[in-house]
């Protein structure tokens, strides 16, 4: 009698933008804000040392104007710094089990924020929890993959680990585990990286033994 398999996939090509955007390099946008706080914190140095040197009523009215025009100046730069800031929020994952799939079920999908990734970072993109729901015990085995069409997330490498244990684990009836996904950034990559984003698919296979 041939064993029963059973194949949960996770994710496919429904699934766009599932790696994290990478730090590679600074954005534009938050240069700009860093450059304008910078501007009207000079600015109010010098309104201060204005008042200062010149020491009579008229120049009373400068350090208060100052401090107005500091707030604006803060406020536009944290606007900024906002308007460019990397979203963490990725689609929903899509779960497809094969036809006639009893042995296992997956649920507790989650997909940690990761942004900001620098070479050599590792982080955990994905993970999954897996029940054996057969009378006996199964082995599970799991692999997450990157479309191969996807070229400019060569660099990323990815690791999956089924119950934080080398692969195939072994599972009693109703025994629960944890997949997980991580996924490291090579230190010898650059910026043509910033901001990658692809498909990432999970196979989760649960087989008798």
């Amino acid at each position: 009698m041939t064993p029963e398999v059973c194949t949960v996939t996770i994710g496919g090509s429904p699934w766009p933008e599932a790696l994290p955007v990478t730090g590679a390099s600074v954005p534009g946008g938050l240069l700009a804000a860093a450059v304008v706080l910078i501007a009207g914190g000079v600015l109010f140095l010098l309104a201060v040392r204005r008042a200062r040197q010149r020491g009579s009523a008229e120049a009373t009215g400068d350090v208060p104007r100052a401090l107005t025009v500091l707030v604006l100046v803060v406020g536009l730069g944290l606007g900024m710094q906002a308007m460019v800031a990397p979203s963490a929020t990725a689609a929903a994952p899509v779960l497809d089990y094969d036809e006639g799939c009893t042995l296992i079920t997956v649920d507790g999908i989650d997909m940690p924020p990761a942004t900001d990734l620098l070479p050599g970072d590792t982080t955990t993109v994905l993970t999954a929890e897996v029940t054996n729901l057969f009378e006996e015990t199964i082995e599970v085995s799991a692999v997450a993959i990157l479309p191969e069409s996807a070229d400019e997330t060569a660099p990323f490498a990815l690791s999956t680990l089924v119950g934080h244990h080398a692969q195939p684990l072994l599972l009693a009836p109703g025994q629960v585990t944890t997949v997980s996904v991580a996924l490291t950034f090579p230190t010898g990559a650059g910026n043509e990286v910033q901001e990658a984003g692809a498909p990432l698919v999970l196979t989760i296979t649960g087989a008798q033994v």
